[in-house]
């Protein structure tokens, strides 16, 4: 059985399209109980959860606010059901998202969670996209091999992933409950309160490795907030400095990761590994270079189309000179019929 976690700071027209996906989950049968948690003091999330009485809902109300990482702090003594899901409440679920994590988690008890890949939008009523960098990251650390519907990561791996930024969104998330809990308890003594999306798969990934299901189940949201040029650069620096804390606490496995990453781009075309193009200048390329180890180029050569010769000239020619002659014939014999 699996509890869902939902923490909610004052959106509940958010709230309302995360338990509707909830709600609408192949798996229901699986779904333990739902821990609705408001956290910015609006009582109307309790209102939008009373909306739906089929779900078993654990509503707390957190009196005073307390601080968003040690949120989970407050929740985990209401956690009932052996997995964990985490959904952000401006978030939403397809519906059979609960159900392929479950069954990898099933099929492989030697997995301590499962991430997902997803889809990045402003809104069910806005076009939906793959989260590309957020994908290209997981790629790299698998060896550039998304052929198979889950693929299995060890820590290295996801270290490697998490190098160059948040790599596993917390929404994707279905996990074992003692080893969530035991990778929250790290993250909080970091105290890094910005980029722990990018340290707790790592250390979840101590208990064992993380499979990822590469086929797209979950709509996270972007928000004008992340369109902010101020906000971005202040992320770049956090990005730099928690690149160097991962490097610092498991030197010989971001060692180890960097080899393998170094040994995947000397066989991959690296103008198609694109996640190089965004750090390939500037201060983080120097940190993941000189300091972790990364082989990456200092520039990108274009792709480079293979020369047209008569061949490529007569397919591209023929085919419309045939529709021409085509058509004339058609108007020709259509006329003399007459």
């Amino acid at each position: 059985m699996v509890t869902v976690i939902i923490p909610t700071c004052n959106r509940p027209h958010f709230l309302r399209e995360a338990l509707e996906s909830v709600r609408q989950q192949t798996a229901l049968d699986r779904i333990g109980q739902v821990i609705v948690s408001e956290n910015g003091g609006c009582r109307d999330s309790q209102a939008v959860c009373e909306e739906f009485p089929g779900l078993s809902i654990c509503y707390l109300f957190q009196e005073p606010p307390v601080p968003a990482l040690l949120h989970l702090r407050e929740i985990w003594p209401h956690v009932k059901s052996p997995l964990v899901a985490f959904l952000h409440d401006d978030d939403w679920w397809a519906p059979e998202h609960l159900e392929r994590s479950t069954q990898a988690l099933d099929d492989g008890p030697h997995f301590a969670g499962v991430f997902s890949n997803h889809f990045n939008t402003y809104g069910p009523e806005h076009p939906a996209q793959i989260a590309h960098g957020w994908a290209r990251q997981v790629w790299l650390a698998s060896g550039c091999d998304f052929r198979n519907p889950i693929v299995n990561l060890d820590q290295e791996s996801v270290i490697l992933a998490g190098l160059w930024g948040a790599a596993f969104h917390y929404s994707t998330m279905v996990a074992r409950k003692e080893f969530v809990w035991d990778a929250y308890g790290q993250v909080v003594r970091t105290e890094n309160e910005y980029d722990n999306d990018r340290t707790f798969p790592i250390f979840l990934a101590e208990h064992g490795p993380v499979a990822y299901l590469t086929r797209p189940d979950i709509f996270v949201r972007w928000h004008a907030a992340q369109d902010n040029k101020r906000f971005s650069e202040r992320l770049n620096e956090i990005f730099i400095q928690t690149t160097r804390w991962i490097q610092r606490t498991w030197p010989d496995k971001v060692a180890a990761a960097a080899q393998r990453f170094n040994a995947t781009a000397d066989r991959v075309d690296p103008s198609h590994v694109e996640s190089i193009k965004r750090y390939g200048s500037g201060p983080f390329r120097s940190v993941l270079v000189e300091e972790c180890g990364l082989r990456i180029p200092d520039s990108l050569d274009p792709i480079r189309l293979p020369p047209k010769g008569l061949r490529w000239f007569i397919k591209q020619t023929c085919p419309p000179i045939l529709l021409i002659v085509k058509r004339g014939l058609y108007k020709r014999f259509s006329a003399s019929k007459r």
